[in-house]
């Protein structure tokens, strides 16, 4: 009985940790050079294979094998589709990016303030990810706002005066 709860505590976290990896992986590609991460993302798939691949280790070294590549596989995968979401988001903000300046200046002209969040707005803005946060950046200041968004070779940034325009 307590070898049979063992196995099922062990695939329950094996299968947890598959999911975390697969979550996590994705969060990765959406999001790069912005954690202390960045740049061990590889690293942690394969810890996060090997740590599953021991987890199941008592059902068989098949089975710990297989599970192992299987989760290397699905994390590359998932950090991809992440890398493949954070491109798209990149270039709606390139493509709309004005457009949220348009309803920034709408929304100024009806309330006289600039909002403190994007979010009160009420709009499709451009940027959006799956996981948070999103490529479109946005502060209020004393004087109007700041937008940016960027990737890891170049910075977009907008003023309530000045459009958006590229830094390296």
């Amino acid at each position: 009985m307590h070898k049979a709860l063992t196995k099922k505590y062990l695939a329950a976290t094996a299968a947890f940790l598959f999911i975390l990896a697969t979550l996590g992986a994705f969060w990765l590609g959406e999001h790069p050079r912005r954690t202390f991460l960045s740049g061990y993302e590889i690293l942690i798939g394969i810890v996060f294979a090997i740590a599953a691949g021991l987890l199941l280790l008592n059902r068989g070294r098949n089975i710990a094998r297989n599970a192992a590549i299987f989760l290397a596989l699905v994390y590359c995968f998932a950090f991809m589709a992440g890398v493949k979401e954070a491109n798209l988001a990149f270039n709606d903000c390139v493509d709309n990016g004005e457009q949220a300046r348009e309803e920034l200046a709408k929304f100024h002209a009806i309330h006289g303030r600039y909002p403190s969040d994007l979010a009160e707005l009420c709009v499709k803005l451009p940027g959006q990810l799956i996981l948070p946060p999103n490529t479109l950046n946005y502060a209020r200041t004393p004087t109007g706002y700041k937008m940016y968004f960027g990737d890891w070779l170049v910075t977009h940034e907008a003023t309530e005066s000045d459009s958006f325009f590229a830094h390296k």
